[in-house]
């Protein structure tokens, strides 16, 4: 089985070296200003974007730029000149969305790789071979496809590559073509500012000036009903103690899919999280690594790397399109789940082999005699928190969440890439 890549989330050049440690083959990053995390973006400078590139190829890995905002007249001009700059700098590829732009580019920078972003939503085998013929190398297909849908578009463009989302969150609306930001919180999702208003918890009130005696928690199940088609399911009309989520989707999670989608003819694999924690960088990187290299082997995926995802804070898992049987997206009755497992208590940040402690950056709290997980790329320790020493060198029984240079007793060198999880 040909070994396809793993793409992941690189928010800011921390997430970046930590993406290439646990497993990720390249990944992508948002051009200043002109990506769909335009707000959130860690690489916020030219220079910043130098330093991701030649970090991925000092170490053999590749670094995707994510130019895919859906510009208005008043950012196309500075918008092209911009990518100038950036073509410079050799990324592995141009992420891009936009028609107008995806012609500039090939016609100023011939050389410059394009891949068509997730935002153009590509969802048939026309759609992608006019893409192929305007010079694009790889399709990152919409996430309402279906595997029949893919394995169609591989055997009728057999020549284009093809990237999926296999985790993280999903749009209510077609891969971010959604008003509802600008509409609610004045803020275009399509040129980077997503408020995730569809996400937001929301109350039912009998005032336009609520009061809190207005509000009544729901008493009873309700149901929503499409009245043009009576044929049609009723869906659940949700509410927990945080609210009403009725366009909240559950997070994808294609793990147990992933045979399937090479068979498909997909060749990348990309994970959804540039906002996300380094926890959740690492865990879900790993995990997917791991799970590409047994199918590579020809073993089925160890359930080792399918359980250590369960260790997450999400929305609840759903296969997406991928399954057989499909399954409606939203609306579902859970609107998120904590993780009861571990929690990050700290980033080390260094070894001293000499007085064997690692020196930390608290995220947390880490209490003496706390059972405490040594994540790391390969692998992954069970320790007890002893040895403790603060910011100021001296012994104590608790460290708190921002401190620095703080130190623990670990008899090993838990290497550069390494989180302490609490375990509960």
């Amino acid at each position: 089985m040909n070994k396809p890549e793993l793409v992941a989330p690189a928010g800011n050049m921390e997430k970046l070296k930590y993406a290439l440690a646990f497993g990720a083959d390249a990944v992508y990053a948002g051009q200043p200003r002109f990506s769909l995390r335009a707000r959130d973006n860690g690489f916020k400078t030219l220079d910043d974007i130098k330093k991701g590139i030649d970090y991925c190829h000092e170490r053999g890995k590749r670094f995707f730029l994510t130019s895919n905002i859906i510009p208005h007249n008043n950012k196309v001009e500075t918008f092209s000149r911009s990518l100038a700059d950036f073509a410079a700098l050799h990324p592995d590829a141009l992420i891009m969305s936009d028609p107008g732009i995806i012609r500039y580019v090939r016609e100023t920078f011939p050389d410059i790789e394009i891949h068509l972003s997730v935002q153009a939503n590509c969802t048939n085998w026309m759609t992608t071979k006019f893409w192929k013929d305007m010079g694009i190398k790889r399709v990152i297909l919409s996430r309402e496809l279906g595997m029949d849908e893919i394995a169609t578009i591989h055997e009728k463009v057999s020549d284009v590559e093809l990237e999926v989302f296999v985790h993280g969150s999903v749009c209510m609306a077609y891969s971010g073509r959604c008003m509802l930001s600008n509409y609610m919180a004045y803020r275009d999702s399509n040129q980077g500012l997503c408020a995730n208003a569809c996400r937001f918890n929301y109350k039912l009130y009998a005032s336009n000036t609520p009061q809190e005696e207005d509000y009544k928690t729901l008493d009873r199940k309700y149901y929503i009903k499409n009245t043009q088609n009576p044929d049609d399911e009723l869906m659940l009309m949700d509410e927990d103690e945080y609210g009403t989520y009725i366009l909240n989707s559950k997070d994808i999670c294609g793990i147990e899919s992933l045979e399937k989608l090479i068979k498909s003819g997909v060749c990348s694999f990309k994970i959804e999280g540039r906002t996300r924690s380094l926890y959740y960088l690492s865990v879900v990187a790993r995990s997917y690594h791991g799970a590409i290299n047994d199918l590579t082997m020809g073993q089925p995926i160890d359930e080792h790397h399918v359980e250590n995802l369960q260790k997450l804070d999400s929305r609840g898992y759903m296969p997406g399109f991928y399954a057989e049987k499909r399954v409606n997206p939203q609306n579902f009755e859970t609107t998120r789940v904590t993780s009861n497992v571990a929690h990050v208590a700290a980033i080390v940040r260094g070894y001293q082999e000499n007085e064997k402690k690692a020196i930390l950056s608290i995220k947390g709290t880490i209490r003496k005699g706390d059972r405490l997980e040594v994540l790391r790329p390969e692998k992954s320790e069970v320790i007890q928190a002893e040895g403790l020493l603060n910011h100021k060198g001296l012994p104590a029984e608790k460290l708190s969440s921002g401190l620095e240079n703080c130190s623990i007793d670990m008899s090993f060198d838990p290497g550069e890439y390494c989180l302490l999880l609490n375990l509960h």
